[in-house]
């Protein structure tokens, strides 16, 4: 909904209901937005925070989950592992692989 001036009002949130929102306790809330990982606003004596500020903290921590086809695939390529150490040497033979050549 917009107001008269074609603006959209701020939609902001409370700890309890950020830490809703993120699944965490309301301390963790408290706790980024004095690190200053979780953008806060202070309104009298409570803590605010904007739904988009939300939005992009969630998207500040976005990982990336690999796909499990993917261990499928290097298995088959691979062959199967005789000791553990040979995981060891796969994965330093992939990071030099990816790593650009010194000259």
């Amino acid at each position: 909904m917009r107001n008269d001036d074609g603006l959209e009002p701020l939609r902001l949130l409370g700890v309890e209901d950020a830490a809703r929102v993120l699944g965490v306790r309301p301390e963790a809330v408290r706790i980024w937005a004095r690190e200053g990982r979780l953008e806060a606003f202070k309104v009298g004596r409570r803590l605010r925070f904007r739904a988009t500020s939300i939005d992009e903290f969630l998207e500040s921590c976005r990982v990336h989950v690999p796909d499990p086809a993917d261990f499928v695939r290097r298995a088959r390529r691979d062959g199967p592992l005789r000791d553990p150490a040979d995981l060891v040497r796969r994965a330093r033979r992939e990071r030099t692989r990816d790593k650009p050549q010194r000259i």
